[in-house]
């Protein structure tokens, strides 16, 4: 099937023979913006999804993500962040193939989130677009969590910034707070997150410290975070997602299996909902473990005789995800293992030059991406030393789109109504002028008259320009309204 439709959207998948497949990849990896970005990223999500339903080899997606090297918009890394989510989760049954995927993605994770942090070190937080904060925030988080050493570095150096008093960008906490948890030695660290938690009035910062704290590496702290569910620390609402951030890891997983079998009746009888909290914990639990004894651990869990039967149904619906996980790990698992052996990649050296300057600026892009339908240009880059000069070279990751906000439409056409009533002010007083000069002529009845038609006009300006500052702080219509106003006058006199 052929994608006849440049940047149409739908809810449906394209697939295509091979040879197409391999022609698209030969494409993105020569010229990457001869195909529009939003065409990219859904070439990117096509085929991870149509490669996991089994309708195309998982080297096709995996080849495809080679080219994101040399990707300049930030929207088709969401795509392989999303499709490599999936393969990193059912991954870990086989040691190997894991570590030979993770370093693929772990490489791919720090490309794009060093083109950010340059982009966002140079530009300064308060003058870069809300977009590129959004993804920083989200990548940082990716290439931390797949320990990215030079994301981990400059994590730990924010965290180091913040531990000492000083302000650092909300944008980074989430991978500045994971990395100063899970580095740290001895629990005052792990404390004084769980306190900063509890404590501050920040939603966002709040929600940071939730995420840092599911990284430690300690099983008594993971033990003590997760049982605050139990004494109230941790409020109803914040249950589920203090559950996800603590199952990021398998160390994680284990603490809420044991938590879930230790607690289950003290979690049915005292917990607001503890119903669905159980349910929560053992999907999560199914959906993400691999390993045969963690299976058996949650079969024995679901046959307990003292699961309540209606729970147990519900037991028995999540494990079933165990099941559609390992058929999909013993179809596809071989296959994906060789291909991250044959393409393993060494995370990218990062160098760093303190006596050169970057400059970034706005580039124009062929492909444009309407976001909100707002004037948005987005310019991310990264340095790389250059071998022939001194002077690094950036690269840049740009993102347009089409139309102009409505902020700055309005602002030009002020702009042009401010020198139509200046030009129509002017054309009323030579008027007025022509008409006292032929009026005085007529002697004394001429002259009033002329003096009382300019008056009278007088009045009219005046009645109108009262009504300026409101109008002109109006909606345009009534700035258009008050030019044909004045304009009328002019005409009618």
């Amino acid at each position: 099937m052929s994608r006849r439709s440049v940047c149409r959207s739908g809810f449906y998948r394209v697939n295509y023979e091979v040879d197409n497949w391999m022609a698209l990849i030969r494409q993105l990896n020569d010229t990457p913006t001869d195909i529009h970005v939003l065409n990219r990223a859904q070439l990117i999500d096509d085929s991870f999804n149509l490669a996991r339903s089994g309708q195309l080899d998982y080297s096709v997606p995996l080849h495809l993500s080679k080219y994101l090297k040399n990707e300049d918009d930030i929207t088709p890394w969401y795509s392989a962040m999303n499709g490599f989510a999936y393969l990193l989760e059912r991954m870990p049954r086989n040691k190997g193939g894991y570590e030979d995927l993770k370093s693929h993605v772990r490489s791919l994770a720090g490309t794009i989130y060093s083109k950010l942090e340059c982009t966002v070190s140079n530009n300064n937080t308060n003058n870069t677009e809300y977009r590129v904060l959004s993804a920083w925030e989200a990548f940082s988080r990716w290439a931390c969590r797949l320990e990215n050493n030079y994301c981990t570095t400059k994590a730990q150096k924010y965290f180091e910034t913040w531990q000492n008093g000083e302000k650092i960008p909300a944008d980074i906490k989430d991978a500045a707070f994971c990395v100063g948890v899970k580095n740290s030695n001895g629990p005052s660290v792990f404390n004084n997150m769980f306190t900063l938690y509890i404590n501050t009035k920040s939603i966002s910062e709040k929600s940071s410290a939730e995420y840092a704290l599911g990284c430690s590496t300690n099983r008594t702290q993971l033990s003590e975070y997760i049982n605050h569910m139990l004494d109230g620390r941790i409020e109803r609402r914040y249950f589920r997602s203090v559950i996800s951030a603590i199952s990021t890891t398998s160390l994680g997983l284990d603490v809420l299996y044991e938590f879930l079998s230790t607690n289950l009746n003290t979690i049915l009888n005292e917990l607001p909902d503890g119903y669905g909290v159980a349910t929560y914990i053992y999907s999560t639990l199914a959906t993400k473990m691999t390993n045969d004894d963690e299976f058996e651990k949650l079969n024995n869990l679901k046959n307990n005789s003292t699961v309540p039967d209606s729970l147990k149904s519900s037991f028995e619906e999540s494990y079933e995800k165990v099941n559609e996980n390992l058929a999909w790990f013993d179809k596809y698992a071989d296959g994906i293992s060789k291909w991250a052996l044959e393409n393993r990649e060494p995370d990218p050296e990062i160098t760093t030059t303190t006596e050169s300057t970057t400059t970034t600026t706005v580039m124009p892009t062929t492909s444009p991406v309407t976001v909100n339908q707002t004037s948005t240009t987005t310019s991310i880059g990264t340095t790389e030393p250059s071998t022939d000069s001194p002077t690094p070279v950036t690269k840049y990751i740009t993102t347009t789109t089409y139309r102009p906000s409505i902020e700055t439409t309005h602002k030009h056409v002020d702009n042009w109504i401010l020198v139509l009533l200046s030009f129509c002010l002017l054309l009323s007083i030579l008027t007025l002028l022509k008409w006292f000069s032929t009026c005085a002529p007529r002697g004394v009845v001429g002259y009033h008259q002329g003096t009382d038609l300019m008056l009278r006009q007088g009045r009219m300006f005046a009645s109108d320009f009262n009504e300026t500052n409101h109008m002109f702080n109006s909606s345009l219509i009534n700035k258009v309204r008050l030019l044909h106003k004045i304009c009328s006058i002019i005409v009618t006199a």
